[in-house]
């Protein structure tokens, strides 16, 4: 049969069409060693981005090539990074290749890989011993205010040093004769702190660098006070008890009575 040269022409824009429009798998018939793949390594801090940031690589790198590629255009050689891609961290060992594959991913677009300082574990934390169990507790940059089941308050370095562990870095007061529930903290001039307590009433605290001295007593509930909040602007204060009621108070009244 004679085809036309109009329907020859036809036919291979159908297929160039088809071409363009079918998925195709990054790795779907390539060997292993032979796979590249477009990468854009992404800083999620701006401290370790790099002026260029496309690379091909082959689909058996893993984080240990990312991390070396990236420590030498930082020259950082003791830098170690995490690698993301989407919501999921690249294991080690866990190759680019595989990533794809398992994904489905097709067409050859970039892959966006984003990366960020390892964070370790936090060493073992810093302790201090207090004398009844903790019910609330509450953080400022300078001081840890803790609320015990004796009805006390205990003030502790934010930091705390050996030093700082004994007795005399300690500052403790006795604001309710209940246990306490729940502890907040007004940052101003001074740490103005909130205790809520079993015997339905909140305390506010003043602290300042060399001691603690309780100003006010709020009432108002008729069953334990178990959670109390502050508001960003530091002018209300909310608190909720077991009578049902959440209640918003505000304090500005308060602090300025507290610093004057």
């Amino acid at each position: 049969a004679v085809v036309s040269t109009q329907s020859r022409s036809r036919y291979f824009f159908l297929f160039c069409l088809h071409l363009q429009t079918k998925p195709r798998n990054m790795l779907a018939g390539v060997p292993d060693g032979e796979q590249q793949i477009q990468l854009r390594l992404i800083a999620e801090d701006d401290r370790y981005k790099l002026d260029q940031n496309v690379f091909s690589m082959p689909s058996t790198a893993a984080p240990a090539e990312l991390q070396n590629i990236i420590r030498n255009l930082l020259d950082e050689d003791d830098l170690e990074l995490d690698f993301r891609v989407g919501k999921e961290i690249l294991q080690v060992g866990q190759t680019i290749g595989k990533y794809c594959e398992r994904e489905g991913l097709t067409g050859e677009r970039i892959l966006e890989v984003f990366y960020s300082e390892k964070r370790s574990f936090p060493d073992t934390p810093e302790e201090v011993e207090v004398e009844d169990w903790v019910g609330g507790i509450a953080l400022t940059d300078g001081w840890v205010y803790g609320g015990l089941y004796n009805g006390i308050i205990t003030r502790v370095p934010g930091n705390p040093t050996r030093e700082s562990r004994t007795s005399s870095g300690i500052s403790t007061l006795q604001v309710h004769e209940k246990p306490i529930k729940c502890v907040s903290v007004i940052k101003g001039e001074g740490d103005v702190i909130i205790t809520g307590s079993l015997d339905q009433n909140l305390a506010m605290v003043r602290s300042e660098a060399d001691k603690m001295e309780q100003v006010f007593v709020l009432k108002g509930h008729t069953e334990t006070v178990n959670c109390s909040g502050v508001s960003p602007s530091q002018h209300q204060l909310a608190s909720g008890s077991w009578d049902t009621f959440l209640k918003v108070r505000s304090v500005v009244i308060f602090l300025v009575k507290c610093f004057g």
